[in-house]
Formats: C-alpha cells, structure tokens, sequence
C-alpha cells in the first residue's frame, strides 16, 4: 500500500476547515426555521461521507480476488 504523501494530507485538511468554516457561517445566517433542514441535511451528507471513507477503506484493503491484502 502507498503512503499517503504529506501534500495530500494538506489539501484535505484545508477542505476539511474549508466545509466546516462554510457550515458554521451559513448555519449563523441562516433564519430559525432554515436551521432545521440544514442540520438534517448536514447530518445526511456527513452520513454519506462517513460511508464513502468505510467504503473506500474497505476497497483499498481487499484485493481483487476479495480476500483481504496482507503487505
């Protein structure tokens, strides 16, 4: 398995604190009852990435032949 290069890590680490800044500032100016859907849509986008990472965590670690790699 590659290593994950420290370029990388900092391109995601700046779009991690790039969405959470933006969901912090549009859930401040957003009207009370626009607070609602945006927690609940919020809350179903982090669902699908949480699922997205386990997918691709998974699908790194198995081999083609769908036994699990072992380096």
């Amino acid at each position: 398995m590659r290593r994950v290069s420290p370029l990388s890590i900092a391109v995601i680490a700046f779009w991690v604190a790039y969405t959470v800044g933006a969901a912090v500032a549009l859930y401040r100016a957003a009207a009370p009852v626009q607070r609602d859907l945006l927690l609940i849509l919020g809350g179903f986008g982090l669902l699908l990435a949480a699922a997205m990472g386990v997918w691709l965590a998974v699908k790194r670690l198995v081999a083609p032949t769908g036994r699990f790699k072992v380096d």
